[in-house]
C-alpha cells in the first residue's frame, strides 16, 4: 500500500548543481537512503520501499540526461523507466 510509505516532496536539484556546483555521477548516491534504510523498511517494518529523484530543473537542464544515464551506468545498474 502506498500510502503506508513515507514519500516527501524533495528535489534533490543534484544535476542542476545546487551541491555547490559538485555534479560528478560517482557521487550521486549521496541523495539517497541507505541501503540498511531500505532493508529495514521491507524486512523489519515490512513496507514497500522506493526512492527517485524529480526535478523540474532537469527539464531544462542541458546535462542532466548525460549526467544520469553515467550515474546508472558506473553503478551497474538499469537505466529507469520513465
Amino acid at each position: 500500500v502506498l500510502s503506508t510509505t513515507p514519500v516527501t516532496d524533495k528535489e534533490t536539484f543534484y544535476f542542476a548543481g545546487h551541491y555547490l556546483g559538485h555534479v560528478s555521477p560517482s557521487h550521486y548516491a549521496m541523495c539517497f537512503p541507505l541501503a540498511i534504510t531500505k532493508w529495514f523498511c521491507q524486512c523489519v517494518l515490512r513496507c514497500p520501499f522506493f526512492t527517485f529523484d524529480g526535478c523540474a530543473q532537469y527539464l531544462t537542464s542541458p546535462m542532466a540526461p548525460y549526467l544520469l544515464r553515467r550515474a546508472y551506468e558506473e553503478r551497474g545498474e538499469a537505466l529507469p523507466v520513465l
